[in-house]
């Protein structure tokens, strides 16, 4: 299983804002939003993970489903990944992926019995990615 974290650094300058959800086409320093933001997707794609956590995302989480639905698709045009959070902190939300095809999902299927802890300090998620498989076949992340 792959597990990325990725700190991406103000997400929000790539979106309209406003309550509006839509892509800028340029943002202070950044030439073309599209350009960059194809990169990071490239990047994401091509290191593959099964769970990614992203710092510094959207303040809305519309804007990371648009992230995903525009940047982060399978060859079928399907979205790659499941996002969860954005919901705590500040203007600068954290953000977990889980790939929709992924191992991480494999495993979750095998087992009968799933613990998800996740901490949280200060508004910032905090992964502590240590598995353990026991025999009585679950599942903890902590």
């Amino acid at each position: 299983m792959k597990l990325m974290d990725w700190n991406i650094e103000s997400m929000n300058n790539w979106f309209v804002g406003g309550g509006q959800v839509g892509w800028r086409d340029s943002h202070h320093g950044i030439a073309s939003v599209s350009e960059l933001v194809q990169r990071v997707a490239n990047v994401i794609k091509s290191v593959d993970p099964d769970v990614l956590t992203l710092q510094e995302g959207p303040s809305d989480p519309r804007e990371m489903a648009l992230f995903i639905n525009d940047f982060l698709l399978d060859a079928n045009g399907h979205p790659l990944f499941d996002a969860f959070g954005g919901l705590d902190g500040g203007a600068q939300k954290v953000y977990t992926f889980v790939k929709k095809q992924g191992a991480f999902r494999k495993i979750l299927g095998l087992l009968m019995t799933t613990s998800l802890s996740v901490y949280s300090t200060n508004g910032w998620l905090m992964w502590m990615a240590m598995l353990t498989l026991s025999p009585t076949s679950s599942l903890e992340i902590r």
